[in-house]
């Protein structure tokens, strides 16, 4: 909910020494929410151990939490008193954004004056906003030991003025339009996304990569509405993108540079801009938890009497501008990335930019007339290189080849394994079972609860990467049940054997890359065969 400021509204509350910050998005207030009783399931006290990613919390017959849902955010506080009866510690306030809600009752305790049973809300979130301390769940003869708090919104430091004018103001016929706005303290920011952000965890949302920061900074064409954006360059805009870029001219002022129709695009003669932007930057916006306690209603059917605030987390994240130096080392930082390819590893580097590209070689050879760019491509999941990838990679690099390069587009050479282990169960254990969990953890699914994928899966494997016999026999003796494994057959598919179990390892020339899928209506592709002894 950006309020919208003129420079005397401005002037007046800086003069003041006040600290502005904004509401960084819409937020539909529910009185009910603002203070949530953590539920302890009939226990009159009990801990919510550090770590913690679930909760439940007590609703009431009138549906109290119904506004609940998903993406919220929750702040949980601890109300216990501190020694010789302070107050309660600070730090022991924690934000987390909801990722599952499950409604249910308690049916061993009713609500006070009814026969009905407890209404709770369980809640979960995600580990990155797991609990950082452990919560007292309870009451006192004073009040709940901790609640939990909704009618949470983030907010930035930075003040929104639509009042700013450009010099020149109009787009002159001839020259380049690099006009100035008279300011110096435009804030710069990531830009931020809430239906992205509601949808990942609380701590990602405070926390920002300042190399990704734009000008807080539009322009609209007076006439037409049309919008024109900031970006950090120009080198990748399109000769049509309503792009522009911010350039510290010192004194006080700031100057807007353009494109040419060429990278971005020129505004056309004639043309005046409306423009907004925000003020405010620096380590002066880390301010501390319950600071922030004014409220501007202007523009809001909102009665200062209605809603009242507070920040109750301490401001983090910003940071001073870079000096002249600074800038110069990191601004010339993309022109050290080739945008050409001339060797064969250019080529392979290029490729590896392609999003569904794991891995990339290159070969340059003269085939008589000309030189041809070999680029073999190790798909991601190990997909095929068909004809229609093909003519997407082509395409893809086609921006980058050499004249006089003719691109050929090929997949790996893979090298399909052979591989035979005899395993014997400890007593007691099925051998039935044990087998699948040895195939799961080789070609499978792999462990899921550590999100390790299988041994053989493709991504594991690209160009020049060497299998060894450790890798199985190690992986395989981690499962319960295997009390002792014997290799029978380590060695290339379909090819003599070369010592490769005695010597523990497949070795993989830089052009292959090793395979096994364990298909049994394609064994060509690779096997791997488990013996199982012992056991039930």
């Amino acid at each position: 909910m950006a309020i919208h400021h003129t420079r005397s509204d401005i002037g007046a509350l800086l003069g003041a020494g006040a600290t502005i910050f904004e509401t960084m998005h819409d937020l539909e207030l529910q009185l009910k929410h603002n203070e949530i009783n953590l539920y302890g399931w009939g226990e009159e006290y009990c801990i919510l151990p550090e770590g913690s990613v679930t909760v439940t919390l007590e609703d009431d017959l009138n549906g109290k939490l119904d506004q609940l849902q998903v993406g919220d955010l929750l702040l949980f506080e601890e109300l216990v008193p501190g020694p010789g009866g302070g107050e309660p510690d600070p730090s022991h306030r924690h934000v987390v954004r909801i990722i599952h809600l499950k409604r249910t009752v308690d049916p061993l305790i009713t609500v006070d004056g009814s026969d009905q049973p407890t209404p709770v809300v369980t809640v979960s979130w995600a580990p990155e906003d797991a609990l950082p301390f452990p919560l007292s769940i309870g009451e006192n003869e004073f009040s709940h030991l901790s609640v939990a708090r909704g009618n949470i919104v983030l907010a930035d430091q930075g003040a929104t003025l639509s009042s700013e004018r450009l010099e020149p103001h109009v787009v002159p016929s001839r020259g380049n339009y690099r006009p100035r706005i008279y300011r110096d303290d435009i804030t710069y920011s990531q830009p931020y996304d809430h239906s992205k952000a509601s949808a990942e965890p609380a701590a990602g949302a405070i926390t920002q990569d300042t190399r990704k920061s734009l000008p807080g900074i539009t322009l609209q064409e007076t006439e037409s509405g049309s919008q024109w954006y900031p970006r950090r360059d120009l080198l990748g805009s399109y000769r049509f993108a309503h792009e522009f870029v911010l350039e510290s001219g010192g004194n006080k002022q700031t100057q807007l540079r353009f494109g040419d129709n060429i990278v971005g695009k020129r505004p056309a003669a004639g043309l005046e801009f409306n423009v907004t932007c925000r003020i405010g930057n620096g380590k002066a916006g880390n301010v501390g938890a319950g600071v922030l306690s004014m409220l501007n209603l202007k523009g809001t059917d909102l009665l200062a009497d209605d809603v009242s605030i507070t920040n109750p987390l301490p401001a983090s994240g910003g940071t001073e501008r870079e000096n002249m130096d600074q800038t110069r080392l990191f601004a010339s930082h993309r022109f050290r990335i080739p945008e050409r390819a001339v060797t064969a590893d250019d080529y392979a580097r290029m490729a590896q930019r392609h999003p569904n590209v794991q891995n990339a070689a290159g070969i340059l050879r003269w085939t008589g007339s000309w030189n041809t760019v070999y680029v073999l491509v190790d798909r991601s999941g190990g997909l095929q290189v068909d004809k229609n990838f093909k003519a997407e990679m082509g395409a893809f690099l086609e921006r980058y080849r050499l004249a006089g390069h003719v691109l050929e587009i090929r997949g790996p050479q893979f090298v399909f394994l052979d591989i035979a282990l005899e395993v014997h169960a400890k007593p007691g254990h099925l051998r039935s079972d044990l087998k699948r969990d040895l195939l799961d953890i080789s070609v499978g699914r792999g462990d899921q609860e550590s999100g390790k994928k299988a041994i053989f899966h493709p991504d594991n494997f690209t160009f020049g990467q060497n299998v060894y016999l450790s890798q199985v026999v190690s992986a395989a003796a981690k499962i319960p049940g295997v009390e002792s494994i014997l290799p029978i057959r380590f060695q290339r598919w379909g090819l003599p054997y070369k010592g490769e179990m005695e010597a523990a390892v497949v070795q993989i020339d830089p052009l292959e890359v090793a395979r096994l899928d364990n298909d049994p209506n394609a064994p060509e592709k690779g096997r791997i065969e488990f013996i199982m002894r012992g056991g039930m």
